[in-house]
């Protein structure tokens, strides 16, 4: 389709990150991004932004790492203009999933991928499976993704100065 315009944050260190973190929290009052499931999309970037922004850089020209990245796109459906022009109702996808296994061989051989490339990097570092261990979907909740509302206005005050 294209290319990206060559943003992001590869460019900064952890160190930094911590730093500006550490900056962001005495400045403002707590964390703002705390980099869990249901916060946002990037949440690294948002907290180099904000550090960049909190001490008056000019954070687009910093997060400008001028390295483009191609932006490819498969369209799934035989009836695609159709479909999105809203002439039909429903699309028509080209690989019919409730067909069986054979299929599904494309869906499987991007999972394939997808396990070897992310997922196994990740279950075989033991700080991630740590931070894993430590999520519950159940009750009791205890992911990091939870929003913790304070019950009362003390408890409130209490939140905002730690």
């Amino acid at each position: 389709m294209g290319a990206t315009q060559g943003k992001g944050t590869y460019q900064f260190n952890d160190d930094t990150i911590k730093a500006m973190e550490r900056m962001l929290s005495q400045i403002k009052g707590g964390r703002r991004v705390n980099s869990v499931f249901g916060e946002g999309a990037n949440p690294r970037l948002r907290k180099i932004r904000g550090g960049l922004d909190a001490l008056k850089l000019p954070s687009s020209e910093f997060l400008s790492h001028g390295t483009p990245r191609l932006v490819y796109a498969l369209n799934l459906v035989s009836n695609l203009a159709e479909y999105l022009l809203g002439m039909e109702k429903r699309p028509k996808w080209i690989a019919d999933v409730t067909k069986g296994e054979a299929a599904c061989a494309g869906t499987k051989a991007i999972s394939d991928h997808w396990r070897e490339r992310w997922m196994l990097k990740r279950v075989q570092d033991d700080e991630v499976m740590a931070r894993v261990r430590e999520d519950t979907a159940v009750y009791p909740v205890t992911h990091r993704a939870r929003v913790w509302l304070p019950k009362t206005l003390d408890d409130q005050m209490d939140l905002w100065e730690q």
